[in-house]
């Protein structure tokens, strides 16, 4: 059984009666750019507040940026990144679909690709750019070859600017 309460701090208290391990899953509903943390523990306090004393360090916190209802909106999830966590730089490792929603948001002003001479023969291998088929349209976007490197005797360093990144309005 699960049992809920609020905490003295207006803080919601999940009790699920036992240790686990896994993953949580969630559906999150709030205002644009709300920020969302998950703090776990395993057991409660007397006064029903969670136990953290034994984590000593350890944050163990899961933190979420509330950005955009169906579709994400990557420069506020940026602007929040910044904000809440003061991050300044992103490396966006998501594939092709994330790749292009930042790309098409004006977010990416730098492409650093690395070449290796491998390749997995899989069917359905990750595009660099790949547009979202619920998303319309997108243009195009051109990059100049800012530096060439060679990695080791075979691999291959292209940095790339983007020319025709989106600017604040």
């Amino acid at each position: 059984a699960v049992f809920f309460h609020m905490d003295g701090k207006g803080r919601a208290i999940y009790d699920l009666s036992q240790n686990m391990a896994g993953i949580i899953e969630a559906r999150l509903r709030g205002a644009r750019g709300a920020k969302v943390t998950f703090r776990y523990g395993e057991m409660l306090c007397a006064d029903g507040s969670l136990y953290t004393a034994n984590l000593r360090t350890a944050e163990a916190t899961d933190s979420y940026i509330l950005a955009g209802k169906k579709e994400l909106d990557c420069r506020l999830a940026m602007e929040k990144l910044y904000e809440l966590f003061h991050i300044e730089k992103v490396l966006i490792c998501g594939g092709g679909m994330v790749n292009w929603s930042f790309l098409q948001a004006g977010m990416v002003d730098e492409l650093s690709l690395v070449l290796a001479p491998v390749t997995d023969a899989g069917k359905g291998s990750a595009a660099l750019f790949s547009p979202v088929p619920t998303l319309e349209g997108g243009s195009p976007v051109e990059f100049t070859l800012e530096k060439a490197e060679r990695i080791g005797e075979n691999g291959l360093h292209l940095k790339y600017l983007a020319k025709n990144v989106k600017k604040d309005e």
